[in-house]
């Protein structure tokens, strides 16, 4: 379903997108970029993980945690 991460199976929590469109929770597309750089769905290469950031508060845990 378009409504539902494809790593976790849950509902979209901090819904974000890569390069590529596709969509997943925030950190689970945080954490799954520690390990490798690769969508999940179509396996290409992504550079970005794009989030709707709604505080400098969360900026700030966001910009240290990837740093």
């Amino acid at each position: 379903p378009q409504d539902q991460c494809s790593i976790c199976l849950c509902e979209f929590d901090n819904k974000s997108f890569l390069d590529q469109s596709h969509a997943f929770c925030f950190y689970c597309i945080l954490q799954w970029s520690e390990v490798v750089r690769r969508c999940p769905l179509c396996k290409a290469t992504f550079f970005s993980i794009i989030h709707s950031v709604k505080s400098m508060v969360e900026f700030e845990q966001v910009r240290c945690r990837i740093s």
